[in-house]
């Protein structure tokens, strides 16, 4: 699925990474009744939490016991019996997820997970909460167009390569191409857009064709530009 699924589409990469293989798991047992830790504490769509609820997207029985305490009552009973807990709390981490969705809590924040899905405009991963209006078979087929994409952008970043085209990256885009004072051709495109795979070629042809210009002289400027391709 690429380096950058989580930039790209995040709903995704959480339906890949943890809605989908709990769905399974939870089926490969046999689940009927599960327990989670999530508290009322912890605010947004948390606020409400009852000790009991049915989950309305497969049936199965949510309980909730820890739904009534606070942060205090939690820390009192870890340290009261030696629970074993992550050390990223030791250094300001609130609520911890993966590395993607999770930054240090700001000093006096409301809420303990403050610091998950900064700027997503979100505060579940659709675990708990459906925070997409895509079915599990709909997303099924998102996934797959997704990964044939990247499928795709593999092989072609082989061709792109010969071509003379060099691949761009969110992580280089400032250097390669904000910094540059060179000519520059750019294609942005997304792995999975067919048009943009139909398109291509078509870059390529132009690539190769500006690649093989005669360089300009020692201070004379002008000539063919550096190819670029950018990515997602």
């Amino acid at each position: 699925y690429g380096e950058h699924l989580w930039r790209a589409d995040p709903h995704l990469f959480d339906f890949l990474t943890k809605v989908d293989p709990m769905r399974k798991a939870l089926e490969d047992m046999e689940t009927l009744v599960w327990v989670t830790g999530r508290r009322r504490s912890q605010g947004a769509d948390r606020a409400t939490l009852r000790l009991v609820e049915v989950d309305p997207s497969d049936g199965r029985v949510k309980i909730n016991p820890l739904a009534n305490w606070g942060k205090e009552e939690v820390w009192g009973y870890i340290k009261q019996h030696k629970v074993p807990y992550n050390a990223l709390h030791d250094q300001g981490y609130g609520s911890i997820g993966d590395v993607v969705t999770t930054e240090k809590t700001a000093p006096g924040a409301k809420s303990e997970r403050e610091g998950r899905f900064k700027g997503q405009n979100r505060t579940e991963c659709g675990m708990h909460v459906a925070v997409s209006g895509d079915s599990v078979e709909q997303m099924h087929k998102r996934s797959d167009i997704v990964r044939k994409g990247y499928a795709w952008e593999y092989a072609e970043r082989e061709r792109c390569h010969e071509a003379g085209i060099k691949q761009v990256t969110q992580d280089n885009f400032e250097k390669v191409v904000i910094q540059s004072k060179e000519n520059i051709l750019l294609e942005v495109y997304a792995p999975w857009c067919g048009h943009c795979q139909q398109y291509a070629p078509v870059f390529r042809e132009v690539a190769e064709k500006l690649r093989d210009l005669p360089s300009p002289p020692p201070g004379g400027g002008g000539g063919g530009p550096k190819h670029t391709q950018g990515l997602p």
